[in-house]
């Protein structure tokens, strides 16, 4: 009756299976858990990079509205000068063509 497992023998046999189960069901959970924890970390530096990606397209987009505001006065000043120019010029021609008359 060697080959014969003592109540004993089974008992302990039983909870060293229960035991690994356990283990192995906490090891899962850990798993998981850590699993979880890098999924988190990931969406939250996608967030961030989302975030950075669209404070450069408005900073962009504010450069390019300024640039061309900054243009668009230049080309109203150019217009004005042209303009003063242009009117300057007519009053010679007209105080010339007067002083001619006299």
């Amino acid at each position: 009756m060697e080959g014969d497992i003592t109540d004993r023998e089974k008992r302990l046999r039983r909870r060293g299976v229960l035991r690994d189960e356990v283990n192995r069901i906490a090891n899962e959970r850990e798993l998981e858990r850590i699993k979880q924890r890098d999924r988190d970390i990931e969406m939250k530096q996608h967030s961030e990079l989302e975030r950075q990606r669209i404070e450069q397209i408005e900073i962009r987009r504010k450069a390019r509205h300024d640039k061309d505001e900054v243009n668009r006065l230049k080309e109203e000043e150019k217009l004005r000068q042209k303009q003063d120019d242009d009117q300057i010029r007519e009053l010679k021609e007209r105080r010339k063509a007067l002083e001619l008359e006299e």
